[in-house]
Order: C-alpha cells, then sequence, then structure tokens
C-alpha cells in the first residue's frame, strides 16, 4: 500500500492548455500513487477538492495544501504544483520521519515570459512544491503559520512554515523545473547568475520544452 499521497495544487492562474500539459505529465509521472488536487476552479484530477477563486497568496496555497493534506490517508504527502515538472525519482523518494520536511533538489527555473531569453537557471533556496512531508505534521505545521501570521498575511514566506520542521535535502539525479510565466503569481525568482544553461539532461532545451507546455 502507498505510504505517500501527491497534493496537486493550483490557483488556476496559468493558461489551461499548460496546466492540462503539466497535469497529463505528472499522471504517468505519479505512477500508482493516489493523488488530491486542491483547485480554486474545478478540474478532473485525481480527487478534487475546489475552493472556490480566491487571492493567489501564500497564504491561500498553503491553505489549499492543508486541505489536501488533511483529506488524505497515508503517513506522508508529496507536494506537487501547477507550473512544475518533476522526475519520476521525486514520487519514489521514501521519507522516513514525520518531523522533518524533505526537500528536493536540485530546482531549475525555466524562463518562459514574453519577449523574454528563453534558459534554464538554478533556483536558489529551496521550495514547498517540491517537498516531502509528514502529513499530520503539515496539517499542523500549517495551521500554525497562518495563525501567526493571520493579522499580516503578506508578510507570511514558505520559510515561516520550514522553521517548524528538521529539514533535509534529497538529491535527484533528473532535476526539477519550474516555469517561469507571465501568469505566475511571483514574476521573479531567486537564481543563481552562474548556473545559466540552454538545455538540460532529460528535459531538453528551454526553447523545446516551452514550445511543448506553452505552445
Amino acid at each position: 500500500m502507498a505510504d505517500t499521497t501527491v497534493i496537486y495544487f493550483t490557483s488556476n492562474r496559468e493558461k489551461e492548455d499548460f496546466e492540462g500539459r503539466i497535469r497529463r505529465t505528472l499522471l504517468r509521472t505519479i505512477g500508482t500513487l493516489p493523488l488530491i488536487s486542491v483547485s480554486q476552479k474545478p478540474i478532473d484530477f485525481g480527487t478534487n477538492i475546489c475552493v472556490g477563486e480566491k487571492e493567489a497568496s501564500t497564504a491561500n496555497a498553503l491553505r489549499q495544501i492543508q486541505l489536501g493534506a488533511a483529506e488524505a490517508t497515508t503517513r506522508f504527502v508529496a507536494l506537487a504544483e501547477s507550473d512544475y515538472l518533476y522526475p519520476r525519482e521525486y514520487f519514489r523518494f521514501k521519507p522516513t520521519r514525520d518531523d522533518t520536511a524533505y526537500l528536493a533538489t536540485p530546482i531549475y527555473v525555466c524562463f518562459a515570459q514574453h519577449r523574454k531569453t528563453k534558459f534554464f537557471t538554478l533556483k536558489r533556496g529551496n521550495s514547498d512544491s517540491a517537498m516531502i512531508a509528514g502529513r499530520q505534521c503539515l496539517v499542523d505545521g500549517i495551521e500554525t503559520t497562518l495563525q501567526k501570521y493571520a493579522t499580516t498575511p503578506s508578510t507570511l514566506h514558505f520559510a515561516h512554515l520550514l522553521k517548524l520542521f528538521r529539514l533535509e535535502n534529497f538529491t535527484l539525479s533528473i532535476p526539477a523545473v519550474t516555469f517561469k510565466t507571465d501568469e505566475n503569481m511571483h514574476r521573479k525568482s531567486p537564481f543563481s547568475r552562474t548556473r545559466v544553461c540552454t538545455e538540460l539532461p532529460d528535459w531538453g532545451t528551454a526553447h523545446n520544452l516551452i514550445r511543448k507546455y506553452l505552445g
């Protein structure tokens, strides 16, 4: 029996064709793992929880993740976002501790904004979109974090949640890729200017990957 449930979350701000291609790839990638999607518009993807249209914010994203994790029945959850591509090994990682946030690395940003140079670059820092954690600890940790920043939600960052966990990185032989599009909630992303490239193993060139997923 699977010990990990995939929690897919989206604010449905990206173009539907793009998100649809991401979802089809994700479905092939996760294999037989149970899947829960939490969205702001109804989607036919695993067990769907639709929260209705809300502001695109860190607080609302965390609440969606929390709802999905609360619905799951497995010990662990693996997070997946609507603008990410993941290698199979991300979902095959075997976590062991409920109090630990296991953070996948490396993650590359694929810059796909209109009239911008198309390239990959190594993302700096960790991402909640490439994290596996104990299900109940994540539910409780998000609740604690949201309560703490209830009066100042604009100052809330993913790093505030991570402070409640023991942290452990795990290395992917094929990197995860996140697209930076014109529809992203955050138009900029911290990245390494010394790790820029136009092609990645397994994913191919940035130009071709953008054409495949964004048309």
